[in-house]
């Protein structure tokens, strides 16, 4: 199986309906974006089977190499991604061919960053080091990944690539429809990575562009999502909001 066969049977996990890594909500739910959806992507049962959690980093490290991405250090943006991060990374270590005492930095982010000191230590703990890959477990707008980039580049750690295990496929914040506080962020942290005005609404991976930072997915909705609606079969209503989700907020239309 692909990484999105593998995905839509819960990696083989028995999971209830409900608890499905991608999944469907019979009321609408507000995410961390203060979007509302229908649809949800949780990570949080496979990443925390140490069998299926060892299955996802390597997919992940072999996805970075069928890329020909450069990394020397693979970063978990918390809480979401940490364990994704550390795995890949012991993973990434090992098969280097110069793997030894003093070869590679483990490295994580604080929960909390600390209020005072230098960046390396207040933001995490163990500094990415060289070429740097960022991992991501869901991303919506991506407001929560360039807080992180913001946060490795005031390290001076040089972010090469993000990777995401799933995208969304929504825009980044839309001023004067998304929720004030996020767009207030998202336009927040665009300033500290650019030093300029946030131009409005995008895709993802138009964002990571401007940035000079590629980004890349295992899954994304226009791939998986119709396949998961014939799969699970929720109510038909469900399916014309989901629709109208991608309308509103999509970086393209989806049809259910």
């Amino acid at each position: 199986m692909d990484f999105e066969d593998r995905l839509l049977d819960n990696f083989g996990l028995d999971l209830p309906e409900g608890k499905h890594v991608l999944g469907f909500f019979p009321d609408g739910r507000t995410l961390k974006s203060q979007r509302t959806s229908h649809w949800y992507v949780n990570w949080r049962i496979p990443m925390a089977d140490v069998f299926t959690a060892e299955g996802i980093a390597d997919a992940v490290v072999a996805k970075a190499q069928e890329l020909g991405l450069e990394v020397d250090s693979f970063y978990g943006v918390q809480e979401g991604a940490t364990k994704l991060g550390i795995l890949a990374q012991l993973k990434l270590a090992k098969f280097s061919g110069t793997y030894g005492t003093g070869s590679h930095v483990l490295s994580m982010g604080r929960g909390k960053s600390k209020s005072h000191g230098d960046p390396a230590d207040r933001y995490f703990l163990g500094v990415p080091q060289n070429r740097t890959c960022v991992l991501e477990d869901v991303t919506t707008t991506a407001g929560s990944t360039l807080e992180r980039v913001a946060d490795l580049r005031d390290a001076a750690v040089d972010v090469r690539s993000v990777i995401s295990l799933f995208n969304r496929d929504e825009l980044t914040p839309i001023v004067g429809q998304d929720d004030s506080e996020v767009v207030d962020a998202f336009v927040n942290v665009w300033r500290r990575l650019t030093d300029d005005v946030y131009p409005g609404a995008m895709s993802v991976p138009e964002a990571f562009e401007m940035l000079g930072i590629g980004y890349h997915s295992m899954a994304n909705a226009q791939s998986v999502l119709k396949r998961a609606y014939d799969l699970r079969g929720p109510d038909r209503d469900i399916g014309r909001a989901i629709e109208q989700e991608f309308i509103d907020y999509g970086s393209g239309m989806i049809e259910l």
